[in-house]
């Protein structure tokens, strides 16, 4: 467990170096919400492998495919409800993205209780490199 926090440190250090080289972006909400929406197609269709690729460049140097699809459970379903939010901070080349997930147990059947949905809000950072949208797993 210490050694993948210092990997997620490592990984968030060289996010930190990428981030402070991106030039200034004009901002467009609706490509990143395009992309948002997309990567969570992947995700709803767990097809983790696809997901992969929206991480960004800095993070797939560090970490295998194979480890970040590990990280996924296919134990669960999910439906992404909405993009609530969209907000850009110029200073930092970062956005911020709240979306709004519904999660469900797959394969419920023999569960004894009554199988419930859930509804949270995740927030994601995204940052704009070499033109591109890339989402930020080092929170």
């Amino acid at each position: 467990m210490k050694n993948i926090f210092k990997v997620f440190t490592l990984a968030f250090v060289l996010l930190i170096t990428s981030v402070s080289s991106i030039a200034s972006t004009v901002f467009n909400a609706e490509e990143l919400e395009q992309r948002v929406k997309a990567r969570w197609e992947t995700i709803v269709k767990h097809e983790f492998g696809s997901t992969y690729q929206y991480e960004t460049p800095t993070y797939k140097a560090v970490f295998a495919k194979n480890l970040y699809v590990n990280q996924f459970s296919y134990g669960v379903d999910w439906t992404l409800t909405s993009v609530e939010s969209v907000k850009y901070d110029e200073a930092t080349g970062v956005a911020t993205v709240v979306v709004d997930v519904k999660t469900m147990p797959r394969n419920s059947k023999g569960l004894d209780a009554k199988v419930k949905t859930a509804s949270i809000k995740i927030h994601e950072k995204w940052l704009h490199i070499k033109g591109r949208w890339w989402h930020s797993s080092s929170e």
